[in-house]
């Protein structure tokens, strides 16, 4: 196949959202096709390189955000791919007519229809249109988790559930640290209110016989005051924050979906903290642990009061994890990368199969 994955992220900032887009362009390669990643992204500061790799389509404001997605589209048309392969976002124009003339799928992370409403009234009305736009013309859905899925059925589109996936060799695994005191891990991420930072900040305040790190926040993002058991890193690179989680016990995951009525989640972070070999504390269910109560993973109530009615329970968890790694034989069948992408590429192949429009034109005739 010859795919064309369109996106928009910051393509210059070492997350995790650009190592999956990257990783997942990667196994698509390594299994024999041809691929193209087509990147909306804010314009750089400065000469800062690019961690996505692919044509990049940076803007500055909203006029150039325009342009720029005009320009996207007409490249992946250009590139005339067997498949567009979409990650759901607002795009200004939404890119209707290109999945429209292209058999196409979309990723769908998050219900878009309760994340933007607490965005205001202008993102929500907008999305309204963006969604209507771009899921009607698509021929199938990826979805992250089986709710998402059941929330998309009424769609009446193809639909897979691949969760969220991580490469073992793009972390760095470690000894277990000896230490008196629970060291525990919040990749920020973001600000967005569901990932319950001021939820992290609460918890301080209540195991002070903790050591709390968080990564990727600036000083002026943290809520005030922090206690002492709180130290912070600005945003850092995969690389330079990996000896952090390597001093720590426990990785924290998301704690407040229950703000964008959520139960369900296959997050990134949680996925890296057990490549790490860090147990992990959520408060939602894991679509790829659903089934099962492992020894490693510590799930709360979602709700708003979960860290105080669980303040016992993750003492408890914390204790019991102070010294211990994951083995990533564990955890692998559920959260490799690899199967999750192979079972995406037959998705795709099952598109093409049933889709009216099979090949582009141009792609017929190379």
């Amino acid at each position: 196949m010859r795919i064309a994955y369109g996106c928009y992220w910051n393509a210059y900032v070492d997350d995790g959202v650009s190592a999956k887009i990257t990783l997942q362009e990667r196994h698509w390669r390594e299994h024999g096709h041809e691929t193209r990643i087509f990147c909306l992204t804010p314009r750089s500061e400065g000469d800062k390189p690019p961690v996505v790799r692919g044509e990049l389509f940076p803007f500055e404001g909203g006029r150039e955000r325009v342009a720029e997605t005009r320009a996207l589209t007409r490249a992946i048309a250009n590139y005339a791919p067997d498949l567009v392969y979409l990650r759901y976002d607002i795009f200004i124009p939404p890119p209707a007519r290109l999945l429209h003339d292209f058999t196409s799928a979309v990723e769908v992370n998050t219900d878009d229809r309760r994340e933007y409403r607490l965005r205001g009234h202008h993102v929500r009305i907008y999305n309204a249109l963006n969604r209507r736009l771009v899921l009607s013309a698509v021929d199938g859905l990826v979805c992250v988790t089986r709710e998402l899925a059941d929330r998309a059925a009424s769609l009446g589109k193809s639909t897979a559930v691949i969760t969220n996936g991580v490469d073992r060799a793009a972390t760095a695994r470690t000894a277990p640290v000896r230490s008196t005191r629970v060291r525990a891990a919040l990749l920020v991420g973001s600000l967005n209110q569901w990932h319950g930072l001021d939820k992290v900040v609460r918890l301080a305040h209540l195991l002070p016989e903790w050591d709390f790190v968080l990564i990727g926040l600036g000083s002026d993002g943290a809520p005030a005051p922090l206690p002492a058991n709180v130290e912070v890193h600005g945003l850092l690179t995969r690389a330079e924050y990996a000896p952090l989680l390597a001093a720590c016990d426990v990785g924290i995951g998301p704690l407040a979906l229950h703000r964008k009525g959520l139960e369900e989640a296959s997050a990134l972070k949680v996925r890296e903290y057990l490549a790490h070999g860090l147990p992990v504390m959520i408060a939602h269910t894991d679509t790829d642990f659903a089934d099962a109560s492992p020894w490693f993973l510590l799930r709360l109530e979602n709700n708003e009061q979960n860290i105080e009615a669980g303040r016992e329970a993750i003492r408890r968890f914390g204790e019991r994890m102070r010294g211990r790694r994951v083995a990533w034989q564990e955890v692998a069948p559920s959260i490799s990368a690899a199967a999750k992408e192979a079972a995406r590429l037959e998705f795709f192949e099952r598109l093409l199969e049933r889709s009216p429009k099979r090949r582009h034109p141009s792609a017929i005739s190379r």
